[in-house]
């Protein structure tokens, strides 16, 4: 005990003298930092959830339970109105549709995505699939998206609903920051993650646990969080901390340097499922918050774009270019009827550009 209280104040000497050899060095591994972007979520979950309960999956939303695949869907049979008067419904199957899904003779379009697409924030009227459908009744347009999902978890979406629908045509509607939500095992809620394994992926975190349970996990991983970081006020424990951080870490994914490789993966398997389900996909990269309104900035989600087509045969939208065209100004926040205008004529756009203005009925 006595030699660790002489090496404590050896090093905490040593650090107050940042011109010192070698200072710099043992400062930085001497620091212990447990806080994670996984350990953020994780905090930022239990605030919500103390308020809310049940009501706190995910964030973005409160019409949501766990799933023991997907970690979150939304519940079925909704039919409420918002406080600024924004209606929101879900199908039987837990989809945002007034109306079940069924697999008629019309030309059928999947769309799976995030919140922009899901609807997050917008009337019923007003989610991009939705006027999509409107404007074009001869086709038959599912909406699969659910608020707050990665590019892992639309894979998954993705390989369940092809099998159950049999559409003609995919559509996969992803922002940027679903490129990084794919490294969590944690974001909103408990939630399914791929590994890399000689070039293939891995899937993990799964089953979901149910909330009880996900909320002890959630609770016990936070206390040791508050732990660490009292130990962490240590120079000599912090040394042991960072060691243990490196051999079990807080996020046992990926680093944000796998971030393109991983999602290349989940979008190459995108591909291979659609098309063995006897479909074509659309890949469509949908802009938000800064990328809207600054043209100078090319966004993570455009250049991922960019660099996958350059290196696969696959159909692609780009829906920047588009929205930087418009002659008005759009909510940096989730689509509201303006920017769901855009997005659905671009992609009624690239239907007729797909199929020459002429949707055959589908003989599946």
């Amino acid at each position: 005990m006595l030699g660790m209280v002489c090496l404590e104040f050896a090093l905490r000497l040593y650090c107050h003298f940042p011109t010192l050899p070698g200072a710099e060095a043992i400062t930085g591994a001497t620091r212990y930092d447990p806080i994670s972007e996984v350990t953020r979520w994780k905090i930022q979950f239990l605030d919500l959830y103390k308020e809310r309960g049940e009501e706190a999956i995910p964030i973005s939303q409160n019409e949501y339970r766990p799933h023991p695949t997907f970690g979150w869907v939304p519940n079925a049979n909704l039919s409420f109105t918002d406080t600024e008067g924004r209606r929101y419904t879900t199908n039987s199957q837990g989809f945002r549709s007034p109306h079940d899904y069924v697999r008629d003779d019309r030309f059928t379009v999947l769309v799976v995505g995030d919140s922009f697409t899901y609807g997050s924030g917008a009337d019923d009227s007003d989610v991009w699939p939705t006027i999509l459908q409107t404007i074009r009744p001869e086709i038959n347009v599912l909406n699969c998206g659910v608020g707050a999902y990665g590019t892992d978890q639309m894979l998954l979406m993705l390989e369940e609903q092809v099998k159950i629908f049999h559409p003609d045509l995919v559509i996969a509607a992803y922002i940027s920051d679903d490129l990084r939500r794919s490294l969590l095992p944690f974001r909103d809620y408990w939630k399914p993650y791929f590994l890399m394994e000689d070039g293939s992926l891995i899937l993990k975190g799964i089953p979901i646990p149910e909330l009880s349970s996900g909320v002890e996990r959630i609770k016990r991983d936070v206390r040791l969080h508050r732990i660490a970081r009292f130990l962490g006020r240590s120079r000599v424990l912090s040394i042991l901390l960072n060691i243990v951080e490196l051999v079990v870490p807080d996020s046992p994914v990926h680093s944000t340097d796998d971030k393109n490789l991983l999602n290349e993966l989940i979008f190459e398997r995108m591909i291979t499922s659609t098309r063995a389900a006897g479909a074509e996909i659309i890949l469509v990269y949908l802009p938000n918050a800064r990328w809207l309104v600054d043209p100078d900035l090319e966004s993570p989600g455009e250049e991922f774009l960019r660099e996958f087509v350059g290196n696969h045969d696959v159909r692609v939208l780009n829906t920047r270019p588009i929205f930087l065209k418009q002659e008005q100004q759009f909510s940096q926040k989730h689509y509201q009827r303006p920017a769901a205008s855009v997005v659905a004529g671009a992609v009624s756009d690239e239907l007729d550009s797909l199929t020459g203005g002429c949707f055959p009925a589908s003989k599946k």
